[in-house]
């Protein structure tokens, strides 16, 4: 905490930092980001000891770790803020797609290559309709159907994964 206030990343002092509602917005968002990566750490971990396959709690905890190094060295270096954060982001998609691409082959199911595979495209096309300016709510209402397609896709992967693991 002591850290990001003596960065310069914000200008205010200690005593004010938590009379600013925005403050308590980014600490609520770390907490929640911890605790998702600490019980997806632990559902991953155990996945990974039933089924004896390591790389599934490793591509879990790569894909977190790269964006979290990158973001450790754009606080160090914040001329390469944006190229560190390119760099976090495409690490961590290629892990995420070697976790996907390994519960796909492990489960014999589907859903899980093909609903990360249109979350990532649902996501690139909400880029594009930022990038581009142009016909912008067709591009993000197209993506944002897209990614309840890929979040259902994926829901189901997950219900049924479990539901074969759980009468194991």
């Amino acid at each position: 905490m002591l850290f990001i206030v003596s960065s310069g990343a914000k200008s205010f002092q200690i005593s004010n930092l938590f009379n600013n509602q925005l403050a308590y917005i980014v600490l609520l968002s770390l907490f929640l980001c911890a605790l998702g990566f600490i019980a997806g750490a632990i559902g991953f971990y155990r996945l990974s000891k039933i089924t004896r396959h390591l790389s599934f709690f490793e591509n879990f905890a790569f894909s977190f770790l790269a964006v979290i190094l990158c973001a450790i060295l754009s606080y160090l270096v914040p001329n390469a803020s944006n190229a560190l954060s390119l760099i976090g982001n495409g690490v961590s998609i290629f892990y995420l797609h070697k976790l996907y691409r390994e519960l796909s082959l492990y489960t014999q199911e589907r859903f899980f290559l093909s609903g990360f595979r249109l979350l990532l495209f649902s996501f690139m096309l909400a880029l594009l309709g930022i990038l581009v300016q142009a016909l912008v709510i067709i591009f993000l209402t197209t993506a944002v159907v897209l990614m309840c397609v890929a979040l259902g896709f994926l829901a189901r992967a997950f219900l049924n994964f479990s539901q074969v693991f759980l009468k194991a």
